[in-house]
């Protein structure tokens, strides 16, 4: 009965080694699929916010151009001196 006994016991230890290596995986599975979760947020938060990004700097040029064309109608006025009442 010795020797099976000795068996026995070296199967359980493998076995529980067995075991705990399978609890780790599990958990590392879970959090590889937690940790693609949150990259995939960011991407996407990240695109969100870039095109919120080029949106304003769209804007942002146009209302320069605008700016910049009434800055020279103004100033043209202002030149042949008809339209400034304090000049």
């Amino acid at each position: 009965m010795g020797e099976f006994q000795k068996h026995e016991a070296v199967f359980l230890a493998a076995r529980t080694k067995f075991e705990a290596a399978q609890a780790r995986l599990h958990s590392e599975d879970e959090t590889i699929v937690i940790v693609r979760d949150h990259a995939k947020e960011a991407t996407d938060s990240l695109q969100e916010k870039t095109k919120e990004v080029d949106s304003l700097r769209a804007k942002y040029s146009s209302d320069e151009k605008e700016r910049t064309v009434k800055l020279d109608e103004l100033s043209a006025k202002g030149a042949g001196g008809g339209g400034c009442i304090i000049c």
